[in-house]
């Protein structure tokens, strides 16, 4: 029985029955309960002890977590005390009446390992809300409406890996609230409202691992916020309003393995700002306004696999920009004003196997666009301007399984453009000026499945073409 369902049939219990013994509790899934609509500490401890004898998929020994729902919690608290709970180890509180978090409101719940609290208009977390939960690994708070976090609030969770606050119009946060922290792995502060990120509130994170500021409101970073957690390997910043990168930020991240700085306000990029990064391998600078690349600006990141710089402002490349990545293997570059592909500026890519530099401004493809790109599977090239098509283009590519044209000024095509093609299997020439194609084209794409030449004027196809395209499985003119 799905969750949904659970709650329709909780909801009718509730509204048809006016017993207070009526169940109110019900086995979600194993050694698990859902409690709806409870309304006192005695409600609840009795709707548990009525699931326990008359619901066959829960007993007091398997049970080990409970979820409550839509139910008021105005009881939680130190004087809140029955041993039935002692035992839990996860508890979850969704979209209760839940207002503020006391001192030592989870002090029964000792042995909680997970705890997550969601849609609830909690606006204040007392300093000792927390005490006493010294196994808690996993603390979950989500559309809340809290909007500061205290200093030490969190200083007795020893056993933290996992702390989320996601959603919660969270604002302020102390520069110590998380110094006790000293298991944390990761930290997420997702979707809030913080503008100011503390140098000093990491500082104390000796295991961080992961941290989540995305989604937020950060115009500036300070450049010493990642002075101390060695271990951070994940930093994700999406989605801020950050126009620069501070000198010297990645200083001591050098085990950083991957960066997202998407949509953001970025417009320049120092030369140095990534050169301490020599272990990253994923780095996410698309919907910036990054309008030029330093040649040199990727010269130590060699651990490169995936780079996207989609939707930019860049109109140049120079041939030495991606020289040092030998283990590039996926580059996006679409939705940018680039102009000419300089020879040879993938060549030194031998690990390069998704291209994507649709919507630019490409007008022509000569042989050494794509040299040495024994690796390449998929090639995107849709949305420019190209006229030309050098006969070699793709001679060094015979591993490309799609090649997209669409929506460009092709005119004409050199008989042997596709010869190497051998495993190509989707070929996409639509929405261009093609009106002929020449004898024996399409004859070496011995692995294709589908071709596209939707959009064109084609008024003449010789007879060895159409016989081959009756094997195509999806041609059109």
């Amino acid at each position: 029985m799905s969750k949904l369902l659970l709650i329709c049939l909780l909801i009718q219990v509730r509204q048809s029955f006016t017993n207070n013994n009526s169940n109110l509790c019900v086995s979600n899934y194993w050694s698990s309960l859902l409690c709806i609509t409870v309304n006192s500490a005695g409600e609840l401890k009795s709707s548990i002890i009525n699931a326990f004898e008359t619901d066959a998929n829960i007993s007091p020994s398997q049970f080990n977590s409970l979820e409550i729902l839509y139910s008021q919690l105005d009881y939680l608290g130190p004087d809140f005390y029955d041993t039935l709970y002692e035992k839990l180890k996860n508890l979850k509180i969704t979209k209760c009446n839940l207002t503020n978090i006391p001192s030592g409101a989870f002090r029964v719940f000792s042995h909680l390992e997970s705890l997550k609290i969601e849609g609830s208009e909690v606006l204040n977390v007392n300093v000792d809300a927390f005490r006493g939960l010294t196994k808690l690994k996993l603390l979950e708070l989500t559309e809340l409406k809290m909007k500061t976090l205290p200093k030490g609030v969190f200083d007795f969770l020893p056993t933290l890996i996992k702390l989320d606050i996601v959603d919660c119009d969270l604002i302020e946060i102390h520069e110590n609230a998380f110094d006790n922290l000293k298991s944390l792995k990761e930290l997420v502060l997702t979707k809030n409202g913080i503008r100011k990120f503390s140098e000093h509130l990491i500082r104390p994170l000796s295991s961080l691992e992961t941290l989540m500021l995305n989604d937020n409101k950060l115009s500036t970073l300070d450049a010493y916020m990642l002075k101390s957690p060695k271990r951070l390997h994940s930093l994700f910043l999406q989605k801020n309003f950050i126009s620069t990168i501070p000198p010297n930020l990645f200083k001591d991240s050098r085990f950083l393995r991957v960066l997202v700085l998407d949509a953001n306000g970025i417009s320049n990029l120092d030369p140095t700002a990534f050169s301490d990064l020599l272990e990253l391998e994923i780095l996410g600078l698309m919907y910036n306004n990054i309008s030029k690349l330093h040649p040199y600006i990727f010269r130590t990141t060699v651990k490169l696999h995936t780079l996207n710089l989609a939707i930019n402002k860049i109109n140049a490349i120079n041939t030495a920009t991606f020289k040092n990545l030998k283990r590039l293997s996926n580059l996006n570059l679409m939705d940018n004003r680039i102009e000419i592909l300089p020879d040879d500026l993938f060549s030194e890519n031998p690990k390069l196997s998704f291209l994507d530099m649709s919507g630019n401004n490409l007008k022509r493809i000569s042989s050494s666009s794509f040299r040495n790109l024994h690796s390449l599977v998929s090639l995107k090239l849709k949305g420019n301007e190209i006229v030309d098509v050098a006969e070699e283009a793709f001679s060094d590519l015979g591993s490309l399984q799609a090649l997209n044209l669409d929506n460009n000024e092709i005119r004409q095509l050199q008989a042997g453009v596709f010869k190497m093609l051998k495993k190509l299997r989707v070929l996409v020439l639509s929405n261009n000026y093609i009106k002929h194609l020449p004898s024996g084209i399409f004859d070496d794409l011995v692995s294709i499945e589908g071709i596209d030449l939707t959009g064109n004027n084609i008024t003449d196809l010789s007879n060895d073409i159409n016989k081959y395209l009756l094997n195509v499985v999806s041609f059109q003119k």
